[in-house]
């Protein structure tokens, strides 16, 4: 098949399943198989292509028609600015994430030297992000399961960064190796309620269940980390999250009644409050 050929079959079938973003997809599968731009797809219409590549192209849109995360397909996303890898044992990093990652790095930046966590960090995106923009930051990720942190070193060293890896359970109590002395403690936690998995988009359906389940309410790890981690941080820490729909007003009471004070919360693009953070003014810090 031509460039031309191939799109308008690749396109076609995204089409009929119901993918609205048909042609950008396309064009991100077409260029992650043949190293071409997308200018090129363009200008060259009548360029034939090898047939294994043509079969890698079709089977990916097979993948991605079948219900798999486009992003699980190519195997990276970017997370601002980054290239992030990405495979089915890790949540696939997404834009308002970004505001957490941005919020850390503003207000990091107004310290000397921060000591930054990335609390249940999956890919390490917040963590990368935190530290390729923080270079004398000292950050580190931590996560319970095996995939999450070997993508987190992965996603370090290709980034060129330095992000200390540290396996910790979220729901439970912190490990001697985190230290305390915190400044910033930024998590985006599993928060969708139990009996609402099983109706996830199907492309949803494809991401770790352990990333996604909050359990009943939602709000387990909220709870566990603003009394067990709250700890790690100094007076004048920030502990922030990132919550679900409709999350915001239980976690900044959560926050509140753990010790946090000048809690804010930040709206994502459709206007829906996506960050909640505090800053710690009593307790053990």
């Amino acid at each position: 098949m031509t460039l031309h050929q191939i799109r308008d079959v690749a396109e076609t079938r995204l089409k009929a399943a119901g993918i609205e973003s048909y042609k950008r997809e396309t064009r991100l599968i077409i260029t992650e198989y043949t190293g071409l731009s997308g200018a090129d797809i363009i200008l060259k219409p009548e360029e034939e292509l090898e047939t294994n590549i043509e079969e890698k192209i079709i089977s990916a849109v097979k993948r991605r028609t079948d219900g798999e995360p486009l992003q699980y397909i190519l195997g990276w996303w970017e997370f601002y600015g980054l290239r992030i890898e990405v495979c089915p044992g890790v949540l696939i990093p997404r834009p308002e994430t970004e505001l957490l990652a941005d919020m850390a790095i503003k207000k990091a930046s107004q310290r000397e030297q921060a000591k930054i966590l990335d609390l249940c960090c999956g890919s390490g995106c917040i963590a990368a992000a935190v530290a390729k923009h923080l270079k004398s930051a000292s950050v580190f990720a931590a996560d319970l399961y095996d995939v999450p942190l070997k993508m987190t070193k992965y996603n370090a060293k290709i980034n060129d960064v330095k992000v200390n890896v540290v396996r910790a359970d979220a729901l439970g109590i912190p490990p001697e190796e985190l230290g305390t002395g915190f400044d910033i403690i930024v998590s985006n936690p599993p928060y969708i309620p139990s009996r609402d998995i099983l109706s996830l988009q199907r492309e949803v359906q494809h991401e770790p269940e352990s990333a996604l389940n909050g359990g009943e309410d939602g709000l387990d790890f909220y709870r566990s980390i603003c009394k067990n981690y709250s700890r790690l941080l100094h007076l004048g820490g920030i502990l922030a999250f990132e919550v679900g729909i409709n999350q915001a007003h239980s976690v900044s009471d959560m926050l509140k009644i753990s010790g946090f004070s000048d809690i804010s919360c930040i709206a994502d693009y459709a206007g829906i409050d996506r960050v909640v953070y505090g800053t710690l003014m009593s307790g053990e810090g």
